[in-house]
């Protein structure tokens, strides 16, 4: 309704004293910026609205915080967070993805000059396996290329060599949380063709039928679709919530003299 409401002036015949402009004091922009560091912005990826008060205990345990937090919501399952400490902060944009009641908690720095109704939570990271690929495909290189398919790649777990020899390529890529999840992509090493599928890790709760986090108005476009055999997305793009490590740097054996 408030979203209706903000753009139904651009069609109203506003009056003279309607148009005046109203500029907001630059020291007073200023002031909201500086606040604004110690400040994110959330919103709990659910198609009905969530506890808030439930929300607000169980994440304040769950990040353990060593100075307090604030929560204001803006919106249905979004809240305006302010942090005492900018450690505390970090500590939790760090830790992401997060999610409440198995569903995806998206996180954005504070930004002033925006309206609650202008907000957007686009993206958000999450730690991807790439698996099924050739021991030659388990580089930088080729992560950097893989992880695109899915969103801007922060980082590949390799090592000092660019290697990552294992059952599978981990990648800290950001994830587009309006679109279906990407399920793996197509590799070609020396003609010879191969489906790498991805895993993610710390996946909370997403539609199997058409792979999203969240539904526009609540209902899935694919329920009762009856062309699909099969549910096109499942439990299998979850990676275990325990895996073994991909890159190691401990050495075995050797001469003494040969040690780092």
């Amino acid at each position: 309704m408030e979203e209706e409401l903000a753009l139904r002036w651009s069609s109203l015949k506003l009056t003279e004293a309607e148009q005046q402009e109203l500029f907001l004091p630059e020291e007073e922009a200023l002031s909201s910026k500086l606040r604004g560091h110690l400040c994110l912005l959330a919103s709990i990826l659910n198609d009905r609205t969530a506890n808030r008060e439930a929300f607000k205990s169980t994440m304040a345990k769950v990040w353990n915080t060593f100075g307090w937090i604030t929560f204001k919501e803006f919106g249905p399952n979004k809240f305006l967070l302010e942090f005492q400490l900018l450690s505390d902060k970090q500590k939790v944009l760090h830790g992401r993805p997060w999610s409440f009641d198995r569903h995806l908690i998206c996180l954005k720095d504070f930004e002033s000059d925006l309206s609650p109704n202008e907000v957007q939570f686009i993206t958000e990271p999450f730690w991807v396996q790439a698996h099924n690929l050739p021991f030659a495909g388990m580089n930088r290189q080729l992560g950097e290329k893989i992880g695109e398919a899915i969103g801007k790649v922060h980082t590949v777990e390799v090592d000092e060599q660019g290697h990552s020899w294992g059952s599978y390529l981990r990648l800290k890529v950001d994830v587009d949380v309006t679109k279906p999840l990407v399920r793996g992509r197509m590799v070609n090493s020396g003609g010879k063709q191969l489906w790498s599928h991805f895993k993610y890790e710390r996946l909370p709760n997403f539609c199997f039928k058409c792979g999203l986090f969240k539904h526009a108005n609540g209902k899935c476009p694919n329920f009762g679709l009856n062309n699909q055999p099969q549910d096109q997305y499942g439990q299998w793009m979850r990676a275990p919530n325990s895996f073994p490590p991909q890159v190691s740097v401990k050495k075995y054996g050797g001469s003494p003299e040969n040690q780092p």
